[in-house]
């Protein structure tokens, strides 16, 4: 094949050679460290077929894809979410916007749902607390070990409810039936029969899953519906003494109510990877700025990391946005199964 398509990639992604091995033949890739600034001009004025940019860094705004080059036919993001493309806007300038992930597939899978869990075991255990006592000569470490101080709990029989049962969601939800946990959830868009066969409950409202629920995992997108989706009114509804983890998005919480509710008690702990305004400052999240205070509060913040293992980022993101590009570019499609396999599938 002649390569007939130009490829920008916007950003400095740690690996790319599975990405490139399966465009070669069709196409010349660019890759440029852009700035915002940077980006909008070289969109407008660059003669390119796909833009593959990364949600950490990079906003793809109304603005910029109504003032694009006519020749761009693709924006993809080395991520799932794509909370940081306007899509509307995409699909009026009939641009297809591709994620790392499809109908039952998802590069991030098993790297999320097993950091949902790392942050579930941190909470309940209030493993926060303890680090102290053995990095630190303390007292503290013989109190611990004998039953004193910040004692945690099991996860052993608990309720987890999952708030979004797509491909992370159900993940976790197997994962909580390995702790012997009683798994609900809730996801207006998934059959209850096909949850059921994953090991998920599904209840009919949300408010139902937030009284009934010891830890929450939130795995939704973040879209117009699920913004500030837990606020005043959610949380009033929770069991005293939950536990929270959000390895998603920040903004799909009300992070003032989020603290408001861990100064009382009435929250026993919260995790999140991801905060308001990413990357977030004090300013934006209310959680980080108590977070750096050294609040007492059973609080746990990574800096957006669930992602982030060797399997995802140097195989199966590569993988899928690579496939599924060269699929869109040459008007094939691709079953599932295809998008994760390494050899010539096009």
């Amino acid at each position: 094949m002649n390569k007939k398509f130009n490829v920008l990639v916007s950003m400095l992604y740690p690996e790319l050679e599975l990405l490139k091995k399966i465009l070669e033949d069709i196409a010349c890739i660019e890759e440029k460290a852009l700035s915002q600034k940077e980006l909008e001009e070289e969109i407008k004025n660059g003669d390119y077929d796909v833009l593959i940019c990364w949600e950490f860094s990079q906003k793809i705004t109304r603005k910029m894809i109504l003032s694009v080059n006519q020749r761009l036919k693709i924006i993809a993001t080395m991520s799932v979410g794509y909370d940081h493309i306007d899509v509307d806007a995409a699909r009026e300038r009939g641009i297809k916007v591709i994620n790392a992930g499809s109908k039952n597939i998802c590069a991030s899978t098993y790297s999320v749902a097993e950091f949902a869990f790392w942050f579930m075991l941190m909470l309940i255990r209030k493993t926060r607390y303890v680090f102290d006592a053995v990095e630190k000569d303390s007292p503290a470490w013989s109190e611990l070990s004998q039953g004193r101080g910040a004692m945690g709990s099991e996860l052993f029989n608990k309720t987890l409810g999952i708030i979004g049962v797509g491909r992370i969601g159900s993940h976790v939800g197997r994962i909580g039936k390995g702790f012997c946990m009683d798994v609900l959830g809730y996801d207006p868009y998934v059959d209850s029969e096909i949850a059921l066969q994953k090991g998920v409950r599904l209840v009919n409202k949300l408010e139902e899953l937030l009284s009934r629920a010891d830890v929450i995992s939130i795995n939704c997108c973040l879209t117009h519906e699920t913004n500030m989706m837990l606020g005043k009114q959610e949380v009033s509804l929770m069991k005293d003494g939950v536990y929270i983890v959000n390895p998603t998005r920040g903004e799909i919480v009300d992070e003032y109510v989020i603290l408001e509710a861990l100064r009382k008690g009435e929250i026993a702990g919260y995790a999140a990877d991801a905060l308001t305004g990413e990357p977030p400052t004090e300013k934006t999240s209310p959680l980080l700025a108590a977070y750096r205070n050294k609040e007492d509060l059973n609080l746990i913040i990574t800096p957006h990391i669930a992602w982030t293992c060797k399997e995802g980022v140097a195989k199966r993101y590569p993988l899928i946005i690579g496939n599924r590009i060269k699929a869109a570019l040459i008007g094939k499609e691709l079953e599932e199964w295809e998008l994760l396999k390494e050899e010539e599938v096009i």
